[in-house]
């Protein structure tokens, strides 16, 4: 996402030769070959799971995206009306 981009650009503007820049590339490269990887087994890993497992990440993945959406809006709100 947007976020990604900017570390990387934010890296970039950091390391300035070329090795240095090819390690961030490296880094980004391999970053995406996990997730493609990930993506690519997701269903053979939900068959290996089995539904009780499945159900049970799936609650806990939904309690985590409340807590960080709770967190953005706390944020959003002491940013907007400058509160320490």
């Amino acid at each position: 996402g947007p976020g990604a981009i900017a570390s990387v650009m934010l890296f970039f503007n950091e390391y300035e030769t070329v090795s240095e820049r090819a390690m961030v590339l490296a880094g980004v490269g391999a970053n995406l070959a996990l997730c493609l990887i990930a993506f690519l087994m997701a269903g053979t890993i939900s068959r290996v799971m089995g539904p009780t497992i499945a159900s049970m990440l799936t609650r806990i993945f939904g309690i985590l995206l409340a807590a960080l959406a709770a967190q953005f809006v706390v944020d959003g709100v002491r940013n907007a009306f400058g509160i320490a």
